[in-house]
């Protein structure tokens, strides 16, 4: 659509599908015309101020979508770098569910080839790729540190082999990554439970990071958005936000109320008999 000889440079990939087989680099190479588009919309919008006029609201919220998509995608290569941190610094995965990361993990790689594969915008699903390669590493911490059976390592780390091997075949049909993302909210939500019933039994988040789990609540939220900009979405995708941001949310709650309780009482205990 053209506004003042303004042609608005957010067209996407196509809405018809692309081959299950994900193609990277034509989509970083999207995500970079979209951040060389960017100055384009910031002068027009600035011209239309100077001249004592409103830009056009298209154009308003082609600027405001892009910056918080290109903003969660590029913050979700780092909103797990706390948690990861934390566990380090710890040499503890105390009080963290690993059922709830695998699932998490699951999640994302569905949700990235779903992204890949209808040839959404990367500004869109982007974040996918980006937790799922820190909840490897988070995993491959908390295995090490709880001393998680080798058996449980090596059926997850083949369940997720088997996940990319079949993304870039032909088996894995449009029809059925449909449904599997149809069903991603429900997984999502299971994902999430045993994390906050552990939490609520014990009182406690242990190692949890406020700061992760808040950057993904507020992450979520500016989500909501980009996910209504975004001409391919689904109500699918727009599902999985609401959920995603109601179980962050709750896990924040969880962290501000409950912070290290057990972990702390421990301490004060350990601390009076030394005393």
């Amino acid at each position: 659509e053209n506004r003042d000889g303004f042609s608005l440079c957010i067209q996407h990939s196509g809405s018809s599908r692309t081959s299950i087989h994900p193609y990277i680099p034509a989509y970083l190479a999207t995500m970079a015309k979209a951040i060389a588009s960017l100055p384009t919309l910031l002068q027009t919008c600035l011209s239309c101020l100077l001249k004592g006029t409103l830009p056009p609201s298209i154009v308003v919220k082609a600027v405001v979508s892009q910056v918080l998509g290109l903003g969660i995608v590029l913050g979700s290569f780092l909103v797990k770098l706390p948690q990861i941190l934390k566990l380090i610094a710890a040499s503890s995965a105390a009080g963290l569910q690993p059922a709830s990361f695998e699932i998490e993990t699951f999640c994302a790689l569905v949700a990235a080839t779903y992204g890949f594969s209808n040839g959404l915008s990367f500004s869109a699903f982007g974040e996918a790729v980006g937790l799922a390669l820190q909840n490897v590493i988070l995993l491959a911490l908390i295995y090490k540190y709880q001393k998680r059976s080798a058996a449980r390592v090596a059926v997850v780390a083949g369940a997720l082999g088997s996940w990319v091997l079949l993304a870039k075949s032909s088996y894995l049909t449009a029809a059925v990554l449909d449904r599997l993302v149809d069903a991603n909210s429900l997984v999502l939500l299971v994902s999430r439970i045993p994390q906050i019933v552990s939490n609520h039994s014990q009182k406690s988040t242990g190692q949890l990071s406020f700061l992760t789990y808040f950057l993904n609540f507020a992450g979520t939220i500016a989500r909501v958005f980009t996910t209504l900009q975004e001409p391919n979405a689904t109500s699918a995708m727009m599902r999985g936000v609401l959920m995603s941001m109601t179980m962050n949310g709750l896990i924040v709650g969880q962290i501000v109320v409950y912070g290290g309780g057990s972990d702390t009482k421990n301490k004060n205990k350990a601390a009076k008999k030394n005393a």
